[in-house]
């Protein structure tokens, strides 16, 4: 083997392992930084896991708006949980000039966030956007969405043996349309 070849050989050696040692000491530092919640969001697949645990929901009623005051609304006893329970995290204070075009200010056609509007906005005709503290959401269109849960869990949920391609016996497939991938066999009693 010339030196020229040997050299070869031992700068390609040095530059891979120490590549590979960067990456793997890269790939350490991100998988301690999710499991430990900081710098990267875990929230969905976090939800994702709880909802694979929980019960379907197997039926749903609609309480529609009521005259007055809406605050206050519950679902029914028999259907005890929000379907629709999100949040809202809440409003900075704006100022919205959006289809505001004037050569006096420099916001034109443009929300401004975290400032209320200067005089010039204003009589520009722009729009004060007043904070809103954070709240849990129950309802949609002014009507509440309740549901009630049972049956088995996703995690959990009967599947097609994938070599018969058929649903155990006893049960029967929520649909004829979906893929063996994407089918649930429910009890067929």
């Amino acid at each position: 083997m010339s030196v020229g070849a040997a050299l070869c050989f031992v700068v390609y050696t040095v530059v891979t392992l120490s590549l590979y040692i960067t990456m793997g000491s890269l790939v350490i530092v991100l998988e301690k930084t999710v499991n430990n919640g900081e710098g990267i969001s875990s929230f969905m697949l976090n939800q994702v896991a709880k909802q694979w645990v929980e019960k379907p929901i197997v039926g749903a009623v609609v309480q529609p708006r009521q005259l007055g005051n809406n605050f206050g609304m519950k679902c029914p006893d028999d259907y005890p949980e929000y379907i629709v329970e999100r949040m809202f995290h809440g409003a900075d204070v704006t100022c919205d000039c959006l289809g505001i075009y004037d050569p006096d200010i420099d916001t034109s056609d443009f929300m401004e966030v975290g400032s209320t509007c200067d005089y010039n906005q204003t009589r520009a005709g722009c729009r004060p956007g007043f904070p809103i503290m954070p709240f849990a959401m129950h309802s949609f269109n002014g009507n509440l969405y309740c549901g009630r849960r049972g049956g088995d869990p996703f995690l959990n949920a009967t599947r097609p043996d994938f070599q018969t391609k058929h649903c155990p016996s006893g049960t029967l497939p929520c649909s004829n349309s979906t893929s063996l991938d994407n089918t649930f066999c429910y009890n067929a009693s």
